[in-house]
């Protein structure tokens, strides 16, 4: 519990952005590490992509075909007591 040197705050927040965050709820004044980057919008509209065809999957095996189920209790017969 290192408290950083010139900070009032308490050191459950070391990282800078963390006192920027306190600082800019305290003051209501946004920091410019909390403003969010507007994600650039290309100008030109992507090409539409085709939908892949429906039948894409591999086709379900059908029941007739499956193993037979094995018993998962495999457990030994009962010691006399």
């Amino acid at each position: 519990m290192t408290q950083i040197s010139g900070s009032p705050l308490p050191s459950a927040m070391p990282s800078a952005a963390a006192l920027d965050a306190v600082r800019s709820m305290k003051t209501g004044i946004p920091t410019p590490i909390q403003a969010p980057v507007p994600t650039p919008v290309p100008s030109t509209p992507a090409p539409e992509v085709p939908a892949p065809p429906a039948q894409t999957l591999p086709t379900p095996v059908p029941v007739e075909q499956l193993p037979p189920p094995v018993a998962t209790e495999q457990l030994p017969p009962p010691l006399p007591t």
